[in-house]
């Protein structure tokens, strides 16, 4: 059983250390669900996210199934409301159900006990609150949070005069989606046509969060477009390590992959855990090492 310690530290350096750490991000907002570290990956990622080196960026990134991906885009979210100057964070999911609850989610964070008391109460001013919306003032501007499903029509999206200079994309293609050109092609032009032309004219930051699929992947069409930087990574890493041990070890993964290979389907196990569209990459796992 994992124990939580107390850290006796001031308000200036517990919020330094908030906005430096990933770890103590996760820790501060909720300490009875963060309890394991996230591993270099995870890091390396968080840091490219919070730079915004550009006026525009893209960031097509790929996690595998059951590896906290949508936990970690949850705690991205509280760190851009508490440090950054983003002001409209949308949230796009498959359905307006889950993009529903991980606003939920991002809302409980923010109103954790530890980040209330450092940073204050974000609903003292609050302006909006439905499931779909948040408009609110805090941290010294207006933010809104706003949650769709794909497809839906964001045409006059804009609020307070504000367009989203936020826009996530979290697992908006679903597998039977991929298994349908028509449907995955329709989707691919909504993202394009409609979703990413709502951005604010000061920028946006688009970040797409999927799984690779073998027929139709949009998540692959990212990778190899030029004008997205891309970040997508297996669960068994090249040297036969798991990417995040303590969540998922290695030997658990490869009995996973077994069991998946005997009932006809290891092209399940090499898209949703090693993000790959490669069904001959099957070949190359040795279930024995």
């Amino acid at each position: 059983m994992s124990e939580t310690a107390e850290l006796q530290t001031s308000s200036e350096e517990a919020a330094e250390l908030t906005r430096k750490d990933l770890n103590f991000l996760g820790m501060l907002a909720d300490p009875e669900e963060f309890t394991m570290s996230f591993p270099p990956f995870y890091i390396t990622l968080f840091h490219m996210l919070t730079s915004f080196s550009q006026k525009l960026e893209r960031y097509a990134i790929g996690i595998p199934r059951g590896f906290a991906k949508t936990t970690f885009i949850k705690l991205l979210c509280l760190w851009y409301i508490l440090f950054s100057r983003k002001q409209f964070i949308l949230i796009v999911g498959a359905s307006e159900d889950l993009a529903v609850n991980t606003l939920s989610d991002i809302c409980d964070l923010l109103g954790g006990a530890n980040i209330r008391k450092l940073f204050g109460n974000w609903q003292h001013a609050i302006e909006v609150d439905t499931q779909t919306l948040k408009v609110f003032h805090f941290r010294g501007r207006n933010i809104i949070l706003r949650a769709i499903g794909a497809g839906t029509a964001v045409r006059g999206i804009n609020r307070k005069n504000k367009r989203p200079d936020v826009i996530i994309m979290d697992d908006v293609q679903k597998r039977e989606t991929s298994e349908n050109k028509e449907l995955s092609d329709q989707l691919l032009k909504w993202i394009l046509g409609t979703l990413m032309k709502a951005r604010s004219n000061d920028g946006c930051t688009y970040i797409y969060v999927g799984n690779m699929y073998p027929q139709n992947c949009i998540l692959e069409k990212l990778k190899n477009n030029t004008q997205w930087t891309s970040f997508i990574v297996g669960g068994i890493l090249a040297d036969g390590s798991s990417l995040w041990e303590e969540l998922r070890p290695v030997e658990e993964l490869l009995s996973e992959y077994q069991s998946d290979a005997e009932m006809g389907h290891a092209e399940i196990f090499i898209s949703e855990i090693l993000n790959s569209t490669d069904i001959a990459s099957a070949s190359g796992i040795d279930i024995n090492k």
